[in-house]
C-alpha cells in the first residue's frame, strides 16, 4: 500500500487514486477525463466525500504571532515571528513534506510531537515582586510563605 501511495501507476481511475490517498492524482486524472465544467465540480464533490477524514492534508502547527496577548503583555515583542503568515517558526517545518504526508497519513503523531516539542516559542511570566530582586530573593519569599 505504501509503495502505490508513493509511486502509482499512471493509468488508474481516479477512485483507486482516492483510495490510496492521492487525492492530487485523483483530480489530476479527473481534469483530463471531464470535458464540461459542471461535470467536473460535481465529480470533485463526489471525490472529496469518498475520502476518508484521515486521507486529508495534516496541516503543520502554527504559533501565533501574538502571544503577548495571550499572556497579556502588550510590550513583548519576538524577533522569531514570520512577517508573511503571522507565525513563528519552531524549526520542525522540514518534517511536514509531501513524502511525509504520504508515508504518515493515518499517523498523527506527527502533530502531536510537533507541538509537545514547540521549543523555540519564549515563554513570557509575570511576577508581582520587585524586578530587581534576584531568584534567591524570590525563592526565600516562596519559601517562607509555603511556611506559614
Amino acid at each position: 500500500m505504501d509503495k502505490c501511495r508513493e509511486s502509482p501507476p499512471a493509468d488508474w481511475p481516479a477512485a483507486a487514486y482516492v483510495l490510496i490517498g492521492r487525492e492530487d492524482l485523483a483530480l489530476s486524472c479527473l481534469a483530463r477525463s471531464c470535458k464540461f465544467k459542471e461535470l467536473e465540480t460535481q465529480t470533485n464533490m463526489n471525490l472529496v466525500s469518498m475520502s476518508t477524514p484521515y486521507m486529508l492534508h495534516l496541516h503543520p502547527v502554527t504559533i501565533p504571532s501574538t502571544i503577548s496577548d495571550n499572556v497579556g503583555l502588550e510590550s513583548t515583542k519576538f524577533e522569531d515571528t514570520d512577517s508573511i503568515d503571522g507565525t513563528m517558526t519552531d524549526g520542525m517545518e522540514n518534517i511536514f513534506s509531501s513524502c511525509t504526508q504520504l508515508r504518515y497519513v493515518r499517523d498523527l503523531r506527527l502533530n502531536e510531537v510537533r507541538r509537545l516539542l514547540c521549543s523555540a516559542r519564549p515563554v513570557a511570566i509575570q511576577t508581582s515582586a520587585n524586578p530587581s530582586a534576584s531568584d534567591r530573593d524570590l525563592q526565600q519569599v516562596c519559601f517562607f510563605c509555603c511556611l506559614i
